[in-house]
């Protein structure tokens, strides 16, 4: 008896099938991509901003602290300084004014002598302002200076005897001495070099582009708003001095990250 065999077939794929199927993986790759890279963007731009964060409180707490003990009776000096970003923004030339403005001003607390630890004194000459060295360098490259000059009278009037953050004047001296407002060998500084070993303790902040001081008489206009100045300003002793400064800056986070960084304004009140 002839016996018939059953031929057993096994179904594969169609073509159509797996071109769907490659399809549809290759859109969960894409998806997954997209989200991972979401991810990883926004753990960097956290970082980033907390970066920058830190270096703002940095600064505002600073000039808190300085501006706590400020001397209305001393001197008040804010220079302005601008330059057109195509000069030392090297990579984007625009030509819109880039402000890197200075202040010195006197303040009292327990200052002590980065040199010489035995120095101390309880008032001291302020500066702010961005280094000397900032020219050719991108704005997020450039950084920021805290300088502090000691008041310290001492029998032998030499400065050069004293440390360099020291200098044999008296606070009542400068009071007396207004040529002292313009004596940049000895009390005002045009610029912190941070390159001379001895000018990085002044170091306050990398990162920084604009800085930018205004002051206000506390002026109301029509519309009910401060009229801030923008223009230089030199006080004496004797003079008013602005009710309030805005301190206006951009800061950058180290890896660039934040393509333009954030800008912050933060106001001090001298008229207390």
């Amino acid at each position: 008896m002839l016996k018939l065999k059953k031929t057993i077939r096994t179904k594969g794929f169609t073509l159509a099938e797996l071109i769907t199927a490659v399809a549809i993986l290759a859109m969960l790759a894409g998806f997954v991509s997209v989200i991972f890279k979401s991810s990883i963007d926004g753990y960097r731009s956290a970082g980033a901003n907390t970066e920058i964060m830190q270096k703002f409180r940095a600064i505002t707490e600073q000039l808190n602290s300085d501006f706590e003990g400020f001397c209305k009776d001393g001197f008040l000096k804010i220079q302005k300084d601008f330059y057109e970003k195509r000069d030392v923004y090297e990579d984007k030339p625009y030509t819109e004014d880039v402000y890197m403005d200075k202040i010195y001003y006197f303040t009292t607390g327990d200052f002590q002598s980065w040199f010489d630890p035995s120095v101390k004194s309880n008032i001291a000459r302020v500066f702010w302002g961005h280094e000397s060295d900032f020219f050719g360098k991108n704005l997020s490259e450039c950084r920021l200076v805290r300088d502090v000059l000691l008041l310290t009278p001492t029998s032998n009037p030499l400065i050069d005897e004293l440390p360099d953050d020291c200098n044999g004047w008296s606070f009542s001296q400068c009071k007396a001495d207004l040529s002292r407002l313009d004596d940049v060998d000895v009390l005002f500084k045009e610029s912190i070099d941070l390159s001379d070993a001895n000018n990085f303790r002044s170091f306050m902040c990398e990162n920084i582009g604009e800085f930018k001081i205004d002051r206000t008489d506390g002026y109301i206009n029509s519309a009910g708003l401060i009229v801030w100045d923008s223009n230089d300003g030199a006080w004496g002793p004797n003079s008013q001095k602005p009710k309030a400064l805005k301190f206006t800056f951009t800061l950058y986070d180290s890896k660039g990250i934040l393509d333009g960084g954030r800008r912050f304004t933060h106001i001090v009140y001298l008229d207390n």
